[in-house]
């Protein structure tokens, strides 16, 4: 039940998040805020690419608990859309389900985003922060940093990516902007790493009808295998607005004025993974479209959870294979450093109890430059270790490596 509410969290965070060549050589720069229908279009892309996401992860994680922002990696990928060309282009933009848009209306829907969102309620906090950070002495068009800069609010850093204290540098940037919540993201530059994109949000809310601590209670819940855990449950009644449905249950509470809420799916037949494989975009709506208000009684435990992955494979499963190969085509970032997608890394933090909600979601996409005179090696799978005597090459230890964290 775990990653029930886990999973409600994402679907919640995407629907209150999002609720030719002559076309790209135009200059990306603000236009005035989108028109009403561009607000409901921005809310189907962004949920249709935030479930995409999620049934991806879960192909490939399916023990796993589960929770992620779909609006971070999405501006995340918005930057680095603006940056791609050719065949490139055109996967990051189906992936992000923006077919049928223009560069400049996809900036528009992302400026909008990050303009209106932190203001829709005085009561909840959201802050949505963005960031390109390239090598020092890297030539990156000036075309790409302004649009950056001024479609996606992004701070532009030149740094010494030798420098090892820059790892420190970009870290201390995410930290501080997700209230110290997401710590140690990035944990190496490698060589010939030319730009990280980064993105960062915030949620802090508290609910419109706050549970009460001291009728908060211990009690029994029952993880993916069907074996007991004990956690703490708060519990309420009130006047909800209940998911009534053949496929699930479920609830809306929610924060502040009311702009802001979170959602809790409970599938009838007990099969989340299956839920999730069969999960679309027009069922959600259903589902949000059978909601009720009357009273009724919930329990729903406290949680705090941290979840960090590479989107790398599941990106390339939605369709976005060639921006990690050596033919990404980047020239619009620069026409002097071949570009490609080494690592989208991601992170959240979402904690709940009896007063609120407080979520961070981070994502970094690194840039390296194409070098076939570059050794790459990562250990990142079971590896095979020796100690020898070079001289007559007599092996001294002799092992394997399956799992570097256990003793």
């Amino acid at each position: 039940m775990l990653k029930q509410l886990l999973f409600t969290v994402l679907l919640g965070a995407s629907i209150l998040f999002f609720c030719s060549d002559n076309e790209k050589n135009t200059t990306e720069t603000p236009t005035q805020e989108p028109q009403l229908q561009k607000k409901s279009l921005m809310v189907e892309k962004n949920g249709l690419f935030g479930i995409d996401l999620l049934q991806k992860i879960n192909e490939i994680k399916p023990e796993e608990n589960i929770v992620i922002s779909p609006l971070s990696a999405s501006i995340a990928l918005g930057m680095a859309l603006n940056g791609a060309d050719t065949e490139t282009y055109d996967e990051i933009k189906q992936i992000l389900h923006f077919d049928d848009l223009t560069n400049q209306e996809i900036n528009d829907i992302y400026y909008y985003l990050l303009t209106t969102l932190p203001n829709l309620d005085p009561k909840t906090f959201v802050n949505i922060t963005n960031s390109a950070w390239y090598h020092q002495g890297s030539v990156i068009e000036d075309h790409f940093i302004s649009t950056v800069e001024k479609s996606f609010s992004a701070e532009i850093k030149e740094a010494d990516f030798t420098n090892p204290g820059t790892v420190d540098l970009i870290n201390q940037w995410i930290e501080s902007n997700t209230d110290n919540k997401i710590k140690n993201m990035l944990d190496q530059i490698p060589a010939n790493t030319i730009l990280y994109l980064i993105n960062t949000i915030l949620f802090k809310g508290q609910w419109t009808y706050q549970f009460d601590k001291e009728l908060t209670k211990e009690g029994q819940f029952y993880n993916e295998r069907n074996r007991q855990v004990n956690c703490s449950y708060m519990v309420q009644s009130n006047q909800f607005e209940q998911i009534k449905h053949e496929d699930v249950t479920g609830v809306r509470l929610p924060y502040g004025n009311g702009k802001y809420s979170m959602v809790f799916l409970l599938p009838k037949d007990d099969d989340m993974n299956s839920f999730i494989e069969n999960l679309s975009y027009d069922k959600w709506q259903e589902y949000i479209n059978c909601i009720i208000t009357d009273t009724g009684y919930i329990e729903i435990p406290k949680f705090k959870t941290e979840y960090k992955t590479l989107l790398n494979d599941p990106l390339k499963s939605l369709g976005m294979t060639r921006s990690f190969t050596d033919g990404a085509d980047f020239s619009r970032i620069s026409k002097v450093h071949d570009l490609f997608i080494s690592r989208v890394i991601h992170q959240t933090v979402v904690e709940i109890d009896e007063e609120g909600t407080e979520a961070a979601g981070a994502t970094i996409i690194e840039f390296r430059e194409k070098s076939e005179n570059i050794f790459m090696l990562f250990l990142n799978r079971p590896f095979l270790f020796a100690i020898t005597e070079n001289d007559s090459n007599s092996i001294l230890f002799l092992g394997k490596i399956g799992n570097p964290a256990s003793n």
